[in-house]
């Protein structure tokens, strides 16, 4: 609740010492997810003050409880790792951690037993992207912001391919079923026995040794594509991907002998001629989208010369009228 509240605006300091003290008894508690969780909220309202220093001590603590946990709060704890690198300028450390957190992802996400777990593992998986994609635009390679852009559009992703089980079938049903048995003694005692943490823990180990020796699909690993790959299925067609991030809209086009990285504008504030222009540009991540309509046929008619005006109708009289308007040079010669 403190965090929706900080995207309204300023949150007072006692929301941050409170949020602090609530991490800090829910650790001392062992109540492992809820103290990530509650570090990872002290951290971003930290940041959110500019207290860079505490903040980093909240996303350390998140980080390291998370360290030995289940897939979803090791993904909070990626999240606040890359958070803190990112605060300290570190942009290999915020890479080095966002794409370890969407390759756990990878393995571990059609494992999750409920759509509700793989909505907010997505929803880790996708911040994880954006940092990812917020430390390479500023190199302005093309290639490796197309890179981040599947990977952010990859992670986002709620529902995916099934993965193969060969080998793991067994582990994957007793992994299911042990979460199922986390989440109901969660909900009915408040509390995460520690023998069952840990042997959610020790299945996603033996899932994740059995998958390093077999194949993993693009898909389930963040989906990278090589720029070489995407042309030769491409042809001589190109493709245009596009990115949100920070209020900016930017694209990547990859055309059969080069890749351009373009930058698009602002998202904000937005005007569209139809409901329908309006409702594509939402989708492309633009914020504040109106629809008033065609501006030319929605203005006033524009002042005239009566006289001048009478004069035209004559000479034209009942014959058809063709209208060349806002043409472009050279074009009224061809007219």
């Amino acid at each position: 609740m403190v965090e929706a509240l900080a995207l309204r605006g300023p949150v007072p300091l006692s929301a941050l010492r409170r949020v602090q003290l609530a991490a800090d008894t829910l650790e001392r508690l062992g109540l492992c997810s809820d103290a990530v969780e509650g570090h990872l909220a002290a951290g971003r309202l930290a940041l959110a003050q500019d207290r860079t220093t505490e903040a980093l001590q909240s996303l350390a603590a998140a980080e390291r409880l998370a360290r030995r946990a289940t897939v979803l709060v090791r993904l909070r704890g990626r999240v606040a790792a890359a958070l803190a690198a990112q605060a300290a300028g570190d942009t290999a450390a915020v890479l080095r951690h966002s794409r370890a957190g969407l390759a756990d992802l990878g393995r571990h996400r059609a494992a999750l037993p409920s759509m509700e777990l793989r909505a907010l593992a997505s929803g880790h998986g996708a911040e994880l992207g954006r940092l990812g994609l917020r430390a390479v635009l500023p190199t302005g390679s093309p290639a490796r912001v197309l890179d981040w852009m599947d990977r952010t559009r990859s992670a986002a992703l709620v529902t995916v391919d099934a993965p193969s089980t060969d080998g793991i079938a067994t582990e994957m049903a007793a992994l299911r079923s042990i979460q199922a048995e986390l989440e109901q003694v969660r909900r009915d005692t408040g509390r995460e026995p520690v023998e069952l943490v840990a042997r959610v823990a020790a299945a996603e180990h033996r899932i994740r040794r059995v998958s390093w020796t077999g194949e993993v699909s693009n898909q389930a690993t963040g989906g990278r594509s090589q720029p070489a790959q995407l042309r030769a299925a491409l042809g001589n067609q190109v493709l245009v991907m596009f990115g949100s991030l920070d209020g900016r809209l930017t694209a990547v086009v990859l055309e059969p002998r080069r890749t351009r990285l373009v930058s698009l504008g602002d998202t904000a504030g937005v005007q569209a001629q139809s409901e329908g222009d309006a409702a594509h540009l939402r989708l492309l991540g633009a914020r504040d989208v109106d629809a008033p309509g065609n501006l030319k046929l929605a203005a006033p008619p524009l002042p005239v010369d009566p006289v001048e005006l009478a004069r035209l109708r004559a000479l034209i009289g009942a014959r058809p009228v063709w209208l060349a308007s806002s043409t472009h040079p050279g074009e009224d010669a061809a007219i």
